[in-house]
């Protein structure tokens, strides 16, 4: 009796040990499943909130190479690269270089190391999202929509079997695999509609972003001490900026409305003395010569700054990003100024392929600065303008 009770209570555990593992197995396949999709739809939401330049509040989706020029005041050459990895981090890594209005190359590293007006920096953001795409009630319409579309294109594939003649193997569609990317991609007008009215019934369904980004500039800097000698000094300075930010996005991730962002920056910086003009003798000739010099050390400046950011898309047919604005206003506390940054974004980007995404890569930005002491500064003296081009580096390779 007592062997056989032995036996029962094995086969009792060995039974429950396997339903556990494979509840544990389904979970895990459940997960992955819900991390595939959360990934795809992330990806799409982070394209639409694209900025030339990484002036953004969200991270770029897309490695880059920007061109930023102003007027009277040169050019910013700026190369990014960015790599999307696991639990919803990006990774980025940025050069940024100075381009004089009178020079006819950039080179941000020579056989001395960093070159004097570059910028390297790195940045980490994270998203913290979880819609209830699987678990929530509403998130029932995203089922119903995979189905009817599965259905709709295996019905069509087996009809084209069926008229071809066709003795090669036709992959159906299954609705368990089908991710809403994939849908949003290769449905027509009628398939997307059906997602992005299933996707605005998901709680929880706009991700926020924190990032940090650390960047390092360098700066070269001719002066003199000695008003006799006048003997040049040539020194550099590395500096540091720091900055973090938190956004808020709107909308949906494939059609998302725009973003509210909140940052803070903190950078130290080196700024030359006045240009002072010395007339000195030639010699015994009773000649003299002419020359211009900064005089003094330059002088060293920490700065806090405060910024507010929101952006809107406009769309278009077919629900196409045509046009962005985001306007932002960012305080330096310590230097006393208000920037303003109204940028307009309007030009489509495409891919490697020349496929035409859901982001905008190129527009112009205006900005006005002035004082907060006393009265505002002049619209003329304030107002600057720039030409804002990118283009991913995929884009770029043969």
């Amino acid at each position: 009796m007592k062997r056989k009770i032995f036996v029962l209570s094995l086969l009792l555990i060995s039974v429950v040990s396997s339903i556990g593992q494979e509840t544990k197995k389904g979970k895990g396949k459940k997960a992955k499943k819900e991390n595939k999709e959360k990934n795809a739809v992330s990806v799409e939401s982070k394209r639409a909130a694209f900025s030339p330049g990484g002036s953004g509040g969200i991270t770029n989706m897309l490695s880059n190479f920007n061109l930023s020029s102003t007027y009277s005041e040169g050019a910013n050459g700026r190369i990014e690269l960015v790599h999307s990895g696991k639990d919803y981090f990006t990774w980025s890594g940025f050069v940024d270089q100075k381009i004089g209005k009178n020079s006819k190359e950039a080179t941000p590293i020579d056989l001395n190391g960093v070159s004097p007006g570059t910028t390297v920096g790195f940045g980490i953001q994270r998203c913290f999202w979880n819609p209830n795409l699987f678990s929530d009630a509403d998130a029932i319409a995203i089922v119903k929509v995979k189905r009817d579309y599965a259905e709709k294109k295996n019905k069509q594939l087996k009809n084209k079997k069926h008229d071809s003649c066709c003795c090669e193997k036709i992959e159906y569609i299954d609705t368990l695999t089908l991710t809403i990317q994939e849908l949003f991609s290769d449905g027509d007008d009628d398939d997307k509609k059906a997602i992005l009215q299933a996707l605005s019934k998901v709680s929880k369904r706009n991700p926020w972003y924190i990032s940090l980004t650390g960047s390092f500039t360098k700066t070269s800097f001719s002066y003199a001490t000695d008003s006799v000698a006048l003997a040049e000094i040539k020194q550099s300075f590395i500096t540091p900026t720091i900055n973090a930010s938190l956004t808020k996005t709107f909308g949906n991730p494939f059609k998302l409305t725009g973003y509210l962002s909140f940052k803070y920056t903190y950078s130290q910086s080196y700024s030359a003395a006045d240009d002072v003009n010395f007339t000195m003798p030639f010699g015994t000739t009773g000649n003299f010569f002419g020359k211009t010099l900064s005089f003094g050390k330059p002088e060293k400046s920490t700065t806090n700054n405060v910024a507010v950011e929101y952006r809107q898309n406009f769309y278009g047919a077919k629900d196409k990003n045509i046009f962005a604005i985001a306007p932002s206003v960012t305080l330096a506390i310590d230097r006393k100024l208000l920037n303003f940054q109204v940028p307009f974004y309007f030009i489509q980007g495409r891919d490697d392929k020349g496929k035409l995404l859901n982001n905008l890569q190129s527009g112009v930005r205006l900005g006005y600065v002035t004082t907060t002491e006393g009265s505002w500064t002049s619209f003329k003296d304030g107002f600057t303008a720039q030409l804002v081009i990118s283009e991913p580096l995929s884009a770029l390779m043969p």
